[in-house]
């Protein structure tokens, strides 16, 4: 396992076991299936899901609130391992918006506020794995535009004690500005990841390599996600507000 690899992409969510059906807004869910760690060389094949309701920041009109980026903080002992699996190309895809099914991470959806005149957006993703470490998100919206976006996003370290990497996905002015004065705000982020596996021969032996696993259970059992909405103002640089939520996924060793 490449130790750059720890826990990519699986900015992994949404939960095998339904969320509660009263979820209050800045709170999430998450699960992974199986939930049994494996090592630190050999991470055991997992799904993950997980749900995050985020703060009420309705959309207005002024540009304050401007989407910035989706970002997903993960657990530490998720590992990543990229030399057995197809990769999409990174370079083409913003123009294709398609991948091989081989490199698929998973879905997500997200709800977003229009504001009164719109209500509620919803944005389907398909996640892909892509080159540099990449993942490649193919965004498609119905209303109030229609809008089918390759968005190229990063996997990068999280930079925060408790989690390991980060899926940071850019949302483009496509995306945050759909309309003109219209700054839809997320609601909610529901994301299930199933990566892919595959039986490689290691000396005499075959075994099962995850492209995204789990590895070794820290002490606590625990598991942190966090699900962020980054959002900028007219000078698209400057973080002027994040809508967080976390949760907690129980693994055992």
């Amino acid at each position: 396992m490449r130790p750059l690899s720890r826990l990519i992409a699986l900015g992994a969510m949404s939960a095998l076991v339904a969320a509660p059906s009263a979820m209050a807004a800045n709170s999430a869910t998450a699960s992974l299936s199986p939930n049994k760690g494996g090592t630190v060389t050999q991470a055991a094949p997992v799904k993950f899901k997980v749900k995050a309701l985020l703060p009420d920041t309705p959309s207005d009109t002024s540009g304050n609130n401007r989407l910035l980026a989706i970002q997903a903080k993960l657990p530490v002992p998720l590992l990543f391992n990229t030399l057995p699996f197809s990769q999409c190309n990174t370079v083409s895809f913003p123009t294709s918006k398609s991948c091989p099914s081989s490199t698929k991470l998973g879905t997500a959806t997200i709800l977003a506020d229009g504001g009164p005149s719109v209500g509620e957006i919803t944005a389907k993703a398909t996640l892909y794995f892509g080159t540099g470490f990449t993942v490649l998100a193919n965004v498609t919206v119905d209303k109030p535009a229609i809008i089918n976006e390759g968005v190229v996003g990063s996997l990068r370290s999280s930079g925060t004690t408790g989690y390991g990497l980060e899926m940071y996905i850019p949302v483009p002015q496509s995306l945050s500005m759909p309309l003109q004065d219209l700054y839809p705000t997320v609601k909610s982020v529901d994301a299930d990841f199933a990566p892919p596996s595959k039986k490689v021969k290691v000396g005499k032996e075959r075994i099962t390599v995850p492209l995204a696993g789990l590895g070794t259970c820290p002490s606590s059992k625990k598991l942190n996600f966090q699900v962020n909405a980054l959002y900028t103002d007219a000078t698209g640089v400057t973080i002027t507000k994040n809508d967080s939520a976390s949760t907690t996924a129980k693994c055992k060793k």
